[in-house]
């Protein structure tokens, strides 16, 4: 797992989410970590789009969320039914991938939850508390 509570800007991570039989795969995925500060202004934006109710406004935050999500994932291992790796864009994350799995890369590259625990992935040990002392020095090593 990844751990880190200072977000160095530039920084990418690993994230994973767990396939949820008969929905969709497993979805390995590099991000960019949304920042406290742009997430705010984000939701602001977003929630200032349901002040009128409007259906139109709706689908406007759905494309806004797709939009944010399609420049902060790097890479990923998702795959189409000819086994080719999905290209990362808004119009893909709009209209072709399985809502939940949208819904979980959405809400783990936002930082409203953390990734899911990847079987595959080296079981880590934990580290003595002078090893965590130095990552917190050197911005998480």
């Amino acid at each position: 797992m990844d751990e880190c509570g200072f977000i160095p800007d530039g920084q990418v991570r690993k994230g994973y989410v767990a396939r949820k039989p008969g929905v969709h795969p497993a979805v390995h995925f590099e991000y960019r970590p949304t920042m406290p500060v742009e997430r705010a202004g984000f939701n602001q934006t977003q929630a200032n789009l349901y002040k009128t109710d409007a259906p139109k406004d709706a689908e406007t935050a759905q494309k806004n969320m797709a939009k944010f999500l399609a420049k902060k994932l790097i890479s990923w291992d998702l795959r189409d039914g000819s086994k080719n790796v999905v290209a990362i864009s808004e119009a893909t994350l709009l209209g072709g991938v399985e809502n939940n799995l949208f819904a979980d890369l959405y809400a783990i590259v936002m930082g409203y939850r953390p990734s899911d625990v990847d079987p595959a992935a080296p079981e880590e040990k934990p580290a003595d508390e002078g090893a965590e002392l130095g990552n917190s020095v050197a911005g998480c090593g």
